[in-house]
Order: structure tokens, then C-alpha cells, then sequence
């Protein structure tokens, strides 16, 4: 049985420690460590909610091998205690001004009811009769 009191991107606060997300990760990667070949730095990830929201999140080195076996693209997990922050990522693939954490605290399990869109997809609304909209579309 899934939890009631799951929180939407949008709405998660800094100070909130105790959260309860239901995502999907639409996207996965590993960063290797530069001192250790052969070992990995960090997971990273970009994840969706149920209303199409995304955020950046990762694993540290010394978390992957609790929640690794949770971890792959296309699938649906409930997320409770990650850690929330600044995205001061050089390179952000999400407009999210936040990244989640995944740390020893953060517990994982299995969503089996996602109603989002399967593949992440989101569209943009532009309007046809603004000629700057039509031909910046035609480039």
C-alpha cells in the first residue's frame, strides 16, 4: 500500500526532512571515480513526479550500495528522507532550482501506481498568430 501524504516537486520545503515522493527516473548515469577506475563517484539522475515536475538527484559514493538495487530508468520508486538543496550544478538538465540528495537516511521502495507520463514528456504551449513564436519555431 502506497503512502497518502506524498508531496509534489513544487511543493517540498528546504527544512522538511521527513517527505514522501513518488517518482519516476527518467534518466540514469554514473559519474566514475577519477582516483578508483573501475569504481563509481556518484549516481545521477533525473527524476519526474506524478504532475510532471523534474529535479536533478544523485547518490554519493558511499550510499550506492544501499540504494543501487533500487535504481533504474523507467522506474517508479517512493522516496522518503532524501535531502533537499541548491542545485549548484555547472551543468543543469532540469529547470529546478533544487537537487535531491539520496543519503544513508533515505529509504526506497517500489511504486507500482505512477499516473505520470510515461516517458517525461512535456510540452510547450506557443502561440501560432505571434509571428516571433512561428519563426523562431521554423530555425
Amino acid at each position: 500500500m502506497e503512502p497518502s501524504n506524498i508531496m509534489m516537486f513544487n511543493n517540498l520545503d528546504v527544512t522538511n526532512k521527513d517527505c514522501v515522493l513518488k517518482v519516476r527516473i527518467l534518466r540514469l548515469w554514473r559519474l566514475m571515480d577519477n582516483n578508483k577506475p573501475g569504481e563509481d563517484w556518484s549516481i545521477e539522475m533525473i527524476l519526474q513526479d506524478e504532475m510532471s515536475n523534474r529535479m536533478q538527484a544523485y547518490v554519493r559514493k558511499t550510499c550506492i550500495p544501499k540504494h543501487d538495487v533500487w535504481l533504474a530508468e523507467n522506474r517508479s520508486v517512493i522516496v522518503r528522507k532524501a535531502s533537499l538543496g541548491a542545485n549548484m550544478s555547472t551543468y543543469r538538465y532540469v529547470d529546478s532550482p533544487h537537487k535531491l540528495c539520496f543519503t544513508s537516511e533515505t529509504r526506497l521502495s517500489n511504486s507500482y501506481e505512477f499516473k505520470g507520463h510515461l516517458y517525461g514528456l512535456s510540452f510547450a504551449t506557443f502561440d501560432i498568430s505571434n509571428p516571433r513564436t512561428y519563426l523562431r519555431m521554423e530555425q
